[in-house]
Parts: C-alpha cells; structure tokens; sequence
C-alpha cells in the first residue's frame, strides 16, 4: 500500500540547550522529508537555526518551523518557575507546554503528531520518552525540591494521555516507563554518528582514557579524578561543555590541583574535530558512576575503537555496553583500574573487545535509527488513513 505525502508534526517544547532529546527530534524531522512528507516544528522556545545547522548538520530550510507558541499563562508560569531556575524547572515547564503544543499542531492540519519533549505518554500519535517525567534524574533530600517532584508528578499524570504509539530510548528506560504508566513501549534508539567516528577505528590508540560529559555536580565526575590518581601510566581527559562561569569546573580544577593530579585534563566547550581528535586517539572510554538513560558519547566513543567502562546500570549498560561483553561494567569505579591492566597485559582480550566494540556501535547508526523509525511511522500512516489508501487503490 502507498502512502501519499502526508503532513507530520513534530512536538518539542523547548530548544533551550541542544543535546541528545534535540538531536532525536531534528533527525525525526530528517527522516521525515526524506520520506517525501511535509515536515513541521512546533515550539514553545526559540529555534536556533544556524547553531542545530552547526551541531547537527542538518538545514530547516524545508522545514516549516512554529516557535514563541507561548499563551499568557504559559509566559507567566515561566517568569514564575524562573524565580527557581528554568533549569531546574525544566520538567514542569514542559509538561506546561506540550497540550497547548500539540492542539496548535491540530489546527495547523497535521496527519501525524510526534512528541518528544514532555516525556510522558500525550495525545499525539507518538510519545518518545527519554526519562519518565514522574521521575526526577537525581534523589534529593531538600525539601524544597522533594515538594517539586511530588508536583511534578501530580501534573505529569493529569497530563499524560494514552498515546497511540509510545517510543523510548533504550530498553532500561522502557521498563520505568511500564512501572509508571503500565504501557510497554518499543525502544528507538537515538542516532549517534556512527559513520563520523568509525573512520578512527584502526588509528594508533595512545594511553588515553576519555570521558566526555556536560560538566555538572550531577554527572560525578570527581570520581574521574580519583580513578587518574591512581592510573598514572593513562593520559585522562574529561570532555564536555560548561559555562564560563561554572563553579563545578572551578571546583573540578581545585581537586585536581589539591590531589596532585598531573596526568588528567579537563577540556571544556571542544570543536567537534577537537573531540573527534581526541577520541580516536583513545584507547578507553570511562564513563562516571552514574545511571545514564541511552548514553551516545558511549556510542561514538566505541565506534572510534574505544573500549568503554560504564556502571551496571542504565540504558548505557543493558542496551549499550553489556551486549558486547560484562567484563566492561563495574559497581564500584574504582573495579576499572583492574580491568584496564588486565586488558593492558592480554592484548589478544584487548583487541576483541575494541573490534567487537566498533561492530556492536553500528545497531546506534542514523541508518539504523532511520530504517526503525520509518517502519513505526509507516505503521502508524497506514492504520490511521486506511480507507483513504483503499480509496486511492480501488479507484
């Protein structure tokens, strides 16, 4: 059955930051024309054209973009919740945002809604969930912020609506999904750009040890740190961005000078080339003990022949990292110093795990991501406009 050129929507309520959530949208905008379909951008934030051309290389040229869709409501709950920090009150903006969003998709006519922002089932034709929004990323024990994730979670229920169609980013994420909301979704992996990174795999790997993430108190990279303290023979850098005027940088920067670290850099705000650099020149990718939901600087890191060492736990350990082989998780960080020497004297190990590594990277791919994803859309066409595809056949 053919399906005719269709209008689809893509829902995402704030470009505030481009990260992984970002970069699912833009590509499921990619696909979409590629397709042969209509592709529309609903936002509540500004849209940065030039910087996701720069980040992602992909032009909303052909993309009709709706941004600003703000209400009066909508602008005076955001000066509110600025009072405690937009960014900490990025889930209950959100889920602010995302009805009034998808109605305006409605009246503009589209065929097929996506939403990948609110993380929780909505409306639209397709929820993508990253994270539930019942769940806060990091347990607090503030009461300030026990009373807002106990709101958060009241307004994430009256929001959440029976989608026809529920995505997520990885296996892990997809049982909390089924604990909180009992729909048992289909995982669609984020893309990662594989293809970039697997060019760097037969480079010479030096005695590198890289790990790249935003710099933030929640991503517990003190432990990095502790880990070069005790790994003289490995180079560490640690990669990510930060703001010029973070104070978790400060404080990272202080440690290392108070511990004496002389064999660890850190290496805020890198080029893509500069990371690319670095990355191909690494033999481990070391990822901090945190549980991480997918994990795509894993990915990519294991494309360019990487050897990565994450936490038991998370959607960068059941779906990304354990498939290869179980030896590349710990419970304890400090469990790595061993498996790095180990890997460093049985070099036969060493150099099956990277090949296996680079091959396991590629299931992550835009290709990948784009087969997956037209499958579900297709799916999701035919069911919805049946009889017009009937009609348009028997006549």
């Amino acid at each position: 059955m053919e399906i005719e050129a269709l209008k689809v929507c893509v829902v995402h309520e704030y470009f505030d930051e481009l990260g992984g959530a970002e970069l699912v949208a833009i590509s499921m905008l990619k696909v979409i024309k590629e397709l042969g379909h209509e592709a529309m951008l609903f936002s509540a934030s500004e849209v940065n054209a030039i910087e996701i051309k720069r980040k992602y290389g992909f032009s909303l040229d052909d993309i009709i973009v709706r941004s600003n869709l703000k209400t009066r409501y909508l602008t005076f709950s955001e000066k509110v919740l600025g009072l405690v920090g937009l960014g900490k009150a990025a889930r209950m903006r959100r889920l602010l945002a995302v009805n009034h969003l998808i109605l305006e998709a409605m009246r503009n006519g589209c065929n097929v809604i996506i939403e990948t922002h609110s993380n929780v089932p909505t409306r639209a034709d397709i929820s993508y969930i990253h994270y539930p929004a019942t769940r806060s990323v990091s347990e607090s024990t503030n009461t300030v912020d026990k009373v807002y994730n106990t709101i958060v979670k009241v307004i994430a229920k009256m929001v959440s609506k029976r989608s026809a169609f529920v995505l997520a980013n990885s296996t892990w994420t997809a049982n909390k999904i089924y604990e909180d909301f009992s729909i048992i979704p289909l995982v669609l992996y984020p893309p990662a750009r594989v293809e970039e990174f697997l060019e760097l795999s037969n480079k010479k790997k030096e005695n590198i040890i890289i790990t790249v993430s935003r710099f933030s108190p929640e991503k517990r990279l003190e432990e990095v740190i502790r880990i070069a303290k005790d790994l003289k023979e490995f180079t560490f850098y640690i990669v990510g961005s930060a703001s010029e005027d973070s104070k978790y940088l400060r404080k990272l920067r202080n440690l290392k000078e108070s511990m004496e670290v002389n064999n660890l850099e850190l290496k805020p705000n890198l080029s893509f080339d500069e990371l690319k650099e670095l990355i191909g020149r690494a033999k481990y990718y070391l990822h901090p003990p945190l549980v991480e939901h997918f994990g795509i600087a894993i990915v990519e890191a294991m494309a360019a022949g990487a050897i990565p060492f994450v936490l038991k736990d998370g959607g960068a350990w059941f779906d990304i990292v354990a498939p290869i082989s179980r030896e590349l998780g710990y419970s304890d960080i400090h469990e790595v110093i061993d498996k790095v020497r180990f890997l460093e004297r049985d070099h036969e190990r060493y150099s099956k795990l990277k090949e296996s590594c680079v091959t396991h990277s590629k299931k992550f791919s835009f290709d990948a991501f784009k087969s997956s994803f037209s499958k579900t859309l297709n799916h999701i066409m035919r069911v919805k406009f049946l009889k017009s595809i009937m009609q348009v056949e028997n006549s």
